[in-house]
């Protein structure tokens, strides 16, 4: 497999799994918005109202009695304080629904950035070279090939990778392949809001943090407070994500001028030379006899 096809395949498989993300957040969201729906429309009928009122008027005589007074609610009076109960849950339920899901997409984004290139790096060693960092012969001589070296190399340099930000991670892009996301990619802003916004769900309960406020620029009002997260924002967000892995792959493509055509070999044509045997019970006919 060249090595184009392998970069492809790696930005079609990232690209799936968003798209499988995306379906499970909406199935999983319209579900919960539909039980919302349910249960708010029960408790405003009239015959809930009339429970809620008489519930109530007992929690106040409960209020007022002596210490240690005790009540006996109904089923109904029970059932009543359930739906409540599931109503209050379901919408923090989806609020910790649409925080997962950005964590998720921007683990992908970041498993796609480490895959693509430990990829490139491992079949385009050249590229590893580095006249400021050395290996010792000593540790050279712990492989046992230079393929196992050009791996081990490969992968350190993709897994200190992950302990960039965006930003970062977009100055080892200019620097090393002249790819430039703040100037040629037109959804970078979105993007580095999609990655602080994970940020902050994943290190500060999803409040808006100082660091937050001074890589996109916003207003220190906002310090703490928590940015509103919502269908159409993941949506953007996925979007976001796919473009990227369309644009870096097409780049790295045009760059290296990879070919990412796929050999597809035709069944071998029948020897018209040979006669063709048909079978019919007991008879053999040929079909091409001379």
């Amino acid at each position: 497999m060249s090595l184009g096809v392998k970069l492809k395949s790696i930005s079609e498989y990232y690209q799936q799994q968003i798209t499988l993300v995306m379906d499970v957040l909406f199935s999983t969201y319209y579900i919960l918005k539909n039980e919302y729906i349910k249960i708010r429309d029960l408790l405003s009928s009239e015959d809930y109202q009339k429970r809620y009122t008489e519930y109530l008027k007992i929690i106040d005589q409960l209020e007022k009695s002596a210490e240690g007074t005790g009540i006996y609610l109904s089923e109904q009076h029970q059932d009543m304080l359930e739906k409540h109960r599931e109503m209050r849950l379901n919408i923090p339920k989806s609020e910790h629904l649409m925080n997962m899901t950005l964590v998720y997409l921007m683990a992908l984004f970041e498993g796609f950035n480490k895959n693509l290139f430990l990829t490139l790096l491992m079949n385009r060693p050249e590229q590893m070279k580095n006249r400021k960092k050395s290996i010792n012969y000593e540790r050279l001589l712990e492989f046992n090939s230079l393929e196992d070296l050009h791996k081990h190399l490969a992968e350190k340099i993709t897994n200190e990778l992950g302990y960039k930000d965006i930003d970062e991670f977009n100055n080892f892009l200019s620097e090393q392949y002249k790819i430039d996301l703040n100037n040629k990619f037109k959804n970078w802003e979105a993007l580095r809001d999609n990655y602080y916004r994970r940020n902050i769900i994943v290190h500060n309960n999803g409040r808006i943090s100082e660091l937050c406020i001074k890589k996109l620029n916003i207003s220190p009002d906002l310090l703490n407070s928590k940015p509103i997260m919502n269908i159409d924002y993941l949506a953007e967000a996925s979007n976001n994500i796919k473009t990227y892995m369309d644009f870096i792959f097409t780049s790295i493509k045009e760059k290296f001028k990879l070919n990412t055509s796929v050999r597809r070999f035709a069944p071998f044509p029948p020897n018209f030379n040979k006669p063709m045997v048909v079978k019919r019970g007991k008879d053999e006919i040929f079909n091409n006899e001379k």
